[in-house]
């Protein structure tokens, strides 16, 4: 049992609880183009939502192809999604799909060493695939969304995401893979080193980490 956020985004975009999202609104100290990592806890929905792809975090927009950084799914193939390099199609996905109906733990991590640039995913703290890139993403001033990767006013599927999701994190440092398998399933509250947005998402959008990145709720 835990508390944690319940979106929806209904299809069509004219049905009610189309744009069910968190937005936090842009910082730089969450415009993040090399060493970051991304958490977050999900239980997918086996309806609603976008049918091609559905949004976990996103500090981008489909509809002006800026792709800083996206975390999601693939409700195709029920595989998790990550764009660290600002190209959505050049994306990685994990070796592993996701369980309908089941809370899973999901890691992101992006890491640059000299000329290396390499992306790696994690489910319930193990590796579950990489990638290496040619270039880093550029930085954009969008908001943070969760569920969701457009706002409403801009045209298009927005890639809504339908389940629960909770404990949203972003660090502004390359996780080890020893620091994420110790650490996915304790809730940090208060200052932590690298930690630049934690949202428990108890009735509320408050960053937990003390930077301040507080959010909102949309229907």
């Amino acid at each position: 049992t835990r508390i944690a956020a319940l979106l929806t985004n209904v299809q069509p975009l004219t049905a009610a609880g189309t744009h069910d999202y968190f937005n936090i609104p842009h910082d730089a100290s969450l415009s993040l183009t090399q060493n970051f990592t991304i958490e977050c806890w999900v239980k997918p929905s086996p309806t609603n939502g976008t049918t091609s792809y559905q949004t976990f975090v996103s500090k981008s927009s489909l509809y002006m192809n800026q792709w800083s950084y996206w975390l999601g799914l693939n409700k195709t193939n029920s595989k998790v999604r990550f764009v660290p390099n600002g190209v959505f199609a050049d994306g990685l996905e994990s070796s592993g799909a996701l369980t309908t109906g089941q809370w899973t733990h999901i890691a992101a991590r992006y890491q640059v060493s000299g000329n290396t640039r390499t992306a790696t995913l994690f489910i319930n703290g193990l590796p579950a695939g990489s990638k290496t890139f040619a270039a880093n993403a550029g930085p954009n001033t969008l908001p943070i969304l969760i569920g969701r990767t457009d706002l409403p006013a801009m045209p298009g599927t927005g890639y809504g995401y339908s389940g629960s999701i909770d404990e949203v994190r972003i660090w502004n440092t390359a996780r080890s893979d020893n620091e994420i398998a110790n650490n996915y399933r304790l809730e940090l509250d208060g200052p932590t080193a690298g930690l630049v947005g934690s949202w428990h998402f108890d009735g509320d959008v408050f960053d937990a980490s003390g930077t301040g990145n507080d959010g909102d709720h949309t229907l």
